[in-house]
């Protein structure tokens, strides 16, 4: 029962809210056009068998907040374009295979929180990430965007052992 989303015309799309929410059987989504979308909350939610998703055209989304929560199968992070992302609460909370936490720009972002929550098999990127949105900490809700966030591997703690408190506990 594995299901494949192949080149799914959502064109002009404007909102993918829980559009995919629950779909266990889900495993690939090979190509959705969302560059007009504003709202991707929820969109792939505990698909826990979601192994990959190309869904990187993001650059009007609004609030990418929940997208993948919960994908405990999803084997990278994608790098999704944020520029206009307001809020990201939450977005890879408990994607307990990724690997690798993509570096991506936030110039606007207000919540961060719970962001890579419970990735405990991170390995390298977090660092990158918490130093790309340093610079605006004070303008930013981000308790609890690295809890755990790398803390099965080895290179993943030594990352996390950098980041302060206030990034990594609830």
């Amino acid at each position: 029962n594995m299901v494949k989303v192949v080149e799914s015309n959502t064109t002009g799309v404007l909102k993918t809210f829980s559009m995919f929410m629950g779909c266990s059987s889900l495993t690939n989504v090979c190509y959705m056009d969302v560059s007009a979308t504003t709202d991707t909350r929820w969109m792939f939610t505990n698909c826990t068998s979601l192994l990959t998703s190309d869904v990187y055209n993001t650059s009007n989304a609004i609030d990418i907040s929940n997208m993948y929560r919960g994908c405990s199968s999803l084997l990278a992070a994608p790098p999704l374009r944020t520029n206009r992302v307001y809020d990201a609460l939450s977005t890879f909370e408990g994607c307990t295979s990724i690997k690798r936490v993509p570096l991506m720009s936030f110039p606007i972002v207000v919540n961060v929180d719970g962001m890579y929550y419970n990735c405990i098999n991170v390995e390298s990127g977090a660092l990158d990430l918490y130093n790309a949105l340093l610079p605006r900490a004070s303008e930013i809700g981000h308790a609890s965007t690295f809890y755990n966030c790398g803390s099965n591997t080895p290179t993943g703690r030594a990352e996390l052992a950098q980041i302060p408190a206030g990034w990594k506990h609830v």
